[in-house]
């Protein structure tokens, strides 16, 4: 009996430790949409960021959530920032030079992407920001110098191929290039005609 226990233990740890592309998928589907639909809270945070860009609003639909996403450019930087359906903010991104992010954490995330594919391509990275309203606040207003915070996350979108088939991946790692969160996006089927 404490065999099987062990195997069992020792099957479940091997799991957990393989190969990253065994993965969640990943789904999104944005419409835009006017400012007077997005939540109050969410363009009260916005309207606080000094900012000289145009703001556009976006309704977003994934798999398990809805949300809305404010767009804008600020710095020469694309930001998105993203909230719930009531308001609340969920986090921010903003458009990052690969050649910007630290060498050590760089290097830990070409490793990874080079020990999970055969071939990739970098489609975008991005410095990503979560916590309270005032954190994020000041993490947006000083991107290059908050880098090495800990709330922050980067996000790269890339393609990967391997055995024979290529795929658009997301990977979200840490500030120190660990791997928190790997999706396979997936496309809308359109094979059906839609009127």
């Amino acid at each position: 009996m404490k065999k099987r226990y062990l195997f069992f233990i020792a099957i479940l740890i091997l799991t957990g430790a393989t190969n990253s592309l065994i993965a969640q998928e990943k789904f999104e589907k944005e419409s835009r949409v006017h400012a007077e639909d997005a939540p109050t809270q969410a363009k009260q945070f916005i309207a606080s960021i000094d900012h000289a860009g145009r703001i556009k609003w976006y309704r977003e639909e994934s798999l398990n959530e809805n949300s809305f996403e404010a767009k804008f450019k600020m710095n020469r930087k694309w930001h998105s920032i993203e909230f719930s359906t009531e308001g609340e903010l969920l986090d921010a991104e903003i458009e990052l030079d690969w050649d910007r992010l630290p060498p050590e954490t760089q290097q830990k995330m070409e490793a990874q992407l080079q020990s999970d594919c055969n071939n990739f391509k970098l489609k975008r990275a991005q410095v990503q920001y979560r916590g309270t309203n005032e954190e994020v606040l000041s993490l947006i207003s000083l991107p290059e110098q908050s880098t090495q915070h800990p709330s922050v996350r980067y996000e790269l979108v890339f393609r990967c191929k391997k055995d024979g088939s290529t795929d658009l991946y997301e990977y979200l790692f840490d500030s120190k290039g660990e791997v928190l969160l790997v999706k396979k996006i997936i496309f809308k089927n359109t094979s059906h005609l839609e009127y």
